[in-house]
């Protein structure tokens, strides 16, 4: 389902953002990324809940190119970015 819908996106202008998508092949892994990203971070959100402050952080390794954090504080951390 959710690859129907990140094709939709990348295969047509946004016009009702003004925005024109120019490169839908980056823009459709890093929704792929993203979406993986965020259905990992609901389970150690729950994990969180069960063990509360023996968890240090929450990190998601994902194929993309950029770390970057989500809004609930899970670190999005590509693998490249890990080792050599």
């Amino acid at each position: 389902m959710i690859g129907s819908y990140i094709e939709q996106i990348t295969e047509r202008d946004i016009p009702e953002l003004g925005a024109d998508v120019r490169r839908p092949a980056e823009l459709m892994a890093w929704l792929t990324a993203y979406a993986a990203a965020t259905g990992a971070s609901q389970h150690l959100n729950w994990l969180e809940g069960r063990i509360g402050d023996a968890l240090l952080d929450k990190v998601v390794v994902t194929t993309g190119e950029f770390a970057y954090r989500l809004e609930e504080g899970t670190a999005v951390v590509p693998l490249g970015l890990l080792g050599p």
